[in-house]
């Protein structure tokens, strides 16, 4: 088992997350509602999330990859059997990181504040010249 570190013990090459890249996750990354095949959920139950594909396409940093079941084959070694990899397997977007995606969004949100503090500023000068009419 891996566990995730926080510490900035662990990290190099420290900068504040370019917001452009924040943006695009946000904006070109479109929120689905879907019905799951995995056995272990309810069929009758419906969820929302996104498609591990679609949130690679746009940054393949926030997405786990690994095989898919078919790229696996069972070969005889040794009178017993073990599952091997096939010659050109390749590991495809298989899961979304969610917990990365909290970072673009607090990027966005912090954006976000000081236009909205402004847009209150501003209607409050409205409000005041509309009323001095």
């Amino acid at each position: 088992l891996l566990r995730s570190t926080s510490s900035l013990a662990y990290k190099t090459d420290i900068e504040p997350m370019d917001l452009e890249v924040a943006l695009k996750v946000v904006r070109e990354v479109t929120p689905i509602w879907y019905r799951s095949l995995a056995k272990a959920d309810r069929s009758d139950w419906s969820f929302y999330g996104l498609g591990a594909e679609d949130v690679a396409a746009v940054d393949p940093r926030f997405v786990h990859y690994g095989y898919r079941d078919t790229d696996w084959e069972l070969v005889e070694k040794n009178e017993a059997h073990e599952w091997k990899l096939k010659d050109g397997a390749e590991k495809v977007p298989d899961g979304v990181a969610y917990d990365r995606l909290v970072v673009p969004l607090m990027a966005c949100v912090q954006y976000l504040l000081p236009l909205m503090d402004e847009v209150r500023s501003l209607q409050t000068r409205l409000q005041e010249l509309e009323t001095r009419k």
